[in-house]
Formats: C-alpha cells, structure tokens, sequence
C-alpha cells in the first residue's frame, strides 16, 4: 500500500513538473512604445569586434552612428569602428537610409539578430530614433559585453 501511495504521489510531482512553463521574456520597455514589436529567439552580442556601419557617407548618418560609439564606449567601455558599406555586414550594427522606404519622417524599422542589427528609414530622423530605441534596448549597467535580447 505504501509502495503505490509512494509512486502515486512521484506520478503526481513529475506530472507537476513537466506542465512546467518556460520563464517569460524580458518585457520591452522601450519609449515611446513601438507600433509592433515581434518577438524573436536568439540575441546578439554587441563587443569591441562589432562595426557600426553607415549605407553612406553623409553628415547626419556619421553623426547617428557616433552618437551609437560614444554611447558604448561611455557605458560599456566598448569601442566601436564606424564604417560605409551598401549592405552592411555579418555581426554589424547598420544604419540604412533608404529613400524608397513608405515610412514617415521619424519611422524606422529595427531588426535585431543573431547575425547583427539593421535600422533602416526613408530619413534621417527616422535613423536616429531608431538609434535611440537600440540604446534603450542595452542593459544600463556598465560591462565588457552587452547582450541585446529580443
């Protein structure tokens, strides 16, 4: 009787255990709040190896991305080459401004990935707050590595 009042019971404990959910998350608290938020697995590793890179060479995207430098090098101690590529690369942050885009004057998209960041808009505004979302999506407690997750 003890034997199937034991076994009964460790049914019920792993029975228990296995309905187990994984842990949330980490809410989003960006501001303003973004109009969609899809939420992914993996994240990406920002470190002294991560280039910023800018879709071209004028003032206000240099601008954009050495405000992204100054910021992770002030508090993460993480420095950060800014570079001009068309495409951006693998392990990257790219700032892509595209005129063809259908998003207003402050709009951006922002992908964050394993293989890297891109932040595109239709202007340069757009970049920018883009920019600021990214820093706000970094942990605010100054270390070597930051990991972004989304």
């Amino acid at each position: 009787m003890n034997f199937l009042r034991l076994s009964f019971t460790l049914a019920i404990i792993s029975l228990l255990f296995s309905c187990k959910e994984p842990p949330p998350r980490p809410v989003v608290r960006i501001i303003p709040l973004p109009a969609e938020v899809i939420d992914q697995k993996g994240l990406f590793t920002l470190s002294s190896s991560t280039n910023i890179t800018i879709s071209s060479g004028i003032e206000p995207l240099r601008k954009i991305a050495a405000l992204l430098a100054g910021h992770t090098e002030k508090y993460h101690g993480i420095v950060n080459a800014v570079e001009e590529s068309k495409n951006g690369e693998k392990g990257s942050i790219f700032l892509k401004l595209d005129e063809n885009l259908k998003l207003g004057k402050e709009d951006y998209h922002l992908t964050v990935s394993s293989k890297g960041v891109v932040i595109e808009a239709a202007y340069p505004a757009g970049l920018f707050y883009g920019a600021q979302t990214l820093i706000q999506l970094m942990p605010p407690m100054p270390k070597q590595t930051a990991e972004i997750i989304l």
